[in-house]
């Protein structure tokens, strides 16, 4: 049995960046998705993602369509 349970934060205003860089596209996947598609290889019984509240659907969405088994949550203000 495997104890390990993986929290990706992603609830970053990318102020520097000027966008956010979570949906940036790499090989036509988001950086988001190439983060948990890694770390969904790895054994652990759950895997949950922090997004702003802006990102809560898109998340979701790209959750969904990949197949996995990740819970979104909302981040804090900071």
């Amino acid at each position: 049995m495997h104890n390990l349970g993986i929290v990706v934060v992603a609830a970053g205003q990318s102020r520097r960046m000027g966008f956010d860089k979570i949906w940036a596209e790499l090989d036509g996947v988001p950086v988001l998705g190439w983060s948990l598609r890694s770390l969904a290889s790895c054994p652990h019984e759950h895997m949950v993602v922090v997004v702003s509240s802006a990102q809560m659907e898109p998340a979701r969405e790209l959750v969904r369509a990949m197949g996995l088994s990740v819970t979104v949550v909302r981040g804090g203000a900071r």
